[in-house]
C-alpha cells in the first residue's frame, strides 16, 4: 500500500485530495507548511509527496531541495501549483520534481500522474 503525503496550506484542497486518494486505497497524511512537511517526510517515509509551492515558513522549492539532499530513499514528488508559467515549471524540474501539475487539475489527471510517478520510483535505484 502506497503512502502519500499532501503538502499544501489550503485545508480545503488537502481534504479534497485526501478523501479522493483514500477512496483509491492510498494511505494519506498531510502537512500544512514546509517545516511540517520536512518532519512528516522523516516520520512517515512516504512513497510520494504532493507538494504545493506557495506555503508559509518554507516554500515548496525549498522542501523539494531539502528532500533530495537529506532523504536517502528516493521519494516521488509531484508539484501541484497555481504557478503555471514556463519558468516555474522548468524550475520545478530543475529541482528534480518528477511531475509538475498546474492547478486546477481533475482527480483523474492527478491519479494518472500519481500512478505514473509511483511506477517510475519503484524502478529507481535507492
Amino acid at each position: 500500500m502506497y503512502k502519500i503525503l499532501i503538502v499544501d496550506d489550503e485545508q480545503d484542497i488537502v481534504e479534497s485530495i485526501k478523501s479522493f486518494l483514500e477512496k483509491q486505497g492510498f494511505v494519506v497524511s498531510a502537512a500544512f507548511d514546509g517545516e511540517e512537511a520536512k518532519a512528516a517526510i522523516l516520520k512517515m517515509n512516504p512513497h510520494l509527496v504532493l507538494l504545493d509551492l506557495i506555503m508559509p515558513k518554507t516554500n515548496g522549492f525549498e522542501v523539494l531541495k531539502w528532500t533530495r539532499e537529506n532523504v536517502e530513499k528516493r521519494i516521488g514528488v509531484i508539484i501541484l501549483s497555481i504557478k503555471d508559467k514556463l519558468e516555474d515549471i522548468k524550475k520545478g524540474y530543475n529541482f528534480d520534481a518528477d511531475l509538475y501539475l498546474p492547478k486546477p487539475f481533475t482527480n483523474q489527471e492527478l491519479l494518472r500522474g500519481i500512478n505514473t510517478v509511483l511506477s517510475l520510483v519503484r524502478f529507481r535505484k535507492e
